[in-house]
């Protein structure tokens, strides 16, 4: 049985041809690339930019596209070469019985992560100063050694900050505590 010619964007079409791919590669036991295309998240055709002959000689060229498979960055590693070439060998002959001769491939890509929400007014948003990965200490009351409006954790961590510049910040004298 052939079907209608399957559209580039017939997304529910595409989903089918997921479902009838993954029904071959579990008649021919091959479980884990079955599971694999279980795992998809999408599969859409698109150009690659080639061109293809349907009969030599005729000076008459088309579009070549690629399936391509949207899978989750985590489970990349998975399609390995031999996998992805055992789900293409089934996913082409439901391609070629949808009328989709033109589709010469197959590539694994992870899925995008959503973009980040932003109001109309980000510009605005995005000049108010920007946040420093600087830790700050907030004032502690009593018991901790203070010079030039800093507050040190112990008079040894005081002491390690004139030592390591060899003065206090703006103070050429410091009285210890």
């Amino acid at each position: 049985m052939t079907f209608a010619r399957l559209e580039d964007d017939a997304i529910d079409d595409l989903d089918r041809v997921r479902g009838q791919t993954h029904h071959l590669l579990g008649e021919a036991g091959d479980q884990l690339a079955q599971g694999l295309v279980q795992a998809v998240a999408k599969l859409y055709l698109r150009r690659d930019g080639g061109y293809f002959h349907p009969t030599p000689g005729d000076n008459w060229t088309d579009a070549t596209y690629e399936a391509v498979l949207e899978v989750p960055p985590s489970s990349i590693p998975e399609y390995t070469a031999e996998v992805t070439d055992r789900i293409w060998r089934k996913l082409e002959t439901v391609l070629r019985r949808h009328g989709r001769r033109d589709v010469f491939g197959v590539v694994i890509e992870p899925t995008l992560s959503s973009l980040p929400e932003v109001n109309a007014d980000w510009r605005a948003q995005a000049a108010i100063e920007p946040p420093t990965n600087q830790a700050r200490r907030e004032r502690a009351d009593g018991g901790y050694p203070t010079m030039d409006g800093l507050t040190f954790g112990s008079r040894a961590e005081m002491v390690a900050e004139i030592g390591s510049t060899g003065s206090s910040p703006g103070c050429s004298m410091i009285r210890l505590l």
